[in-house]
């Protein structure tokens, strides 16, 4: 049986299982970017991904020179599910090894990609927050910033500032506070920012930042006498008495 006829169609015999691999295909990046908590890009960082759902990992991807970073966990690769929920771990090299920040978020398949929100690392989990005043809070004259900080790490000191204002150093380190006083403040919206520094072996480092809005109102309530009526009644109550001596 004469097989010449076969010879031509050999390279689409040997390709067509390569044609079929690439119509299966089903990339699916996870992009986002990671950064230190002083703003700077977490360069050369290493990312570690954990798939919580079925235990697989993809490792060692490399923080660009920008923070950014990029994986695939469609096909052909790991090829995870749709739903899967994935554990993206930051660890820092170098001068910023002990560093971490992480994220958990859900495969979602039927989008071309996935955008992670932005990553901060923090030293040894370090994290500070502020308890009090809460988000969005209204207040007024003087009140207490109080807040507390997690982690392995030791504190220096806790710092706080107002906007743009200067940072200025609160009152103890794993739990602390502060008072403020809203007289010096306008009123309306203001930042209140709160950080965490430790010593590290050349110079002191923030650890980590949070913050919360508050309105302060500089006019007193309503239902609160004035200070002027206050004094008024005070200078009546005392004509009263003087007159009652007299008699």
């Amino acid at each position: 049986m004469d097989m010449q006829w076969i010879k031509p169609l050999l390279p689409l015999i040997f390709l067509f299982p390569l044609f079929l691999s690439l119509v299966a295909a089903q990339p699916h990046p996870i992009v986002g970017y990671a950064y230190y908590v002083d703003g700077s890009p977490a360069v050369n960082a290493i990312v570690n991904v954990t798939n919580l759902d079925t235990g697989d990992k993809i490792t060692n991807i490399i923080v660009e020179q920008t923070g950014y970073y990029e994986f695939d966990v469609g096909s052909p690769g790991v090829g995870w599910s749709n739903g899967d929920r994935i554990r993206i771990l930051i660890s820092g090299t170098g001068e910023h090894k002990g560093w971490e920040g992480t994220a958990v978020i859900t495969l979602n398949l039927t989008a071309p990609y996935q955008i992670v929100p932005d990553i901060y690392l923090s030293y040894r989990g370090v994290k500070i927050q502020i308890t009090k005043p809460s988000e969005g809070s209204e207040i007024f004259g003087r009140t207490f910033v109080i807040g507390k900080v997690e982690g392995k790490a030791i504190i220096d000191r806790v710092e706080i500032k107002i906007d743009k204002g200067e940072w200025i150093p609160a009152h103890g380190t794993k739990n602390w506070s502060y008072l403020l006083d809203t007289k010096y403040l306008d009123e309306g919206n203001h930042t209140i920012y709160a950080r965490a520094i430790i010593k590290g072996e050349n110079a002191s480092v923030v650890a980590d930042v949070a913050s919360v809005q508050i309105i302060v109102k500089v006019t007193e309530s309503k239902d609160a006498p004035s200070f002027e009526a206050i004094y008024l009644m005070l200078i009546l109550l005392t004509l009263i008495s003087v007159k009652k001596l007299r008699l």
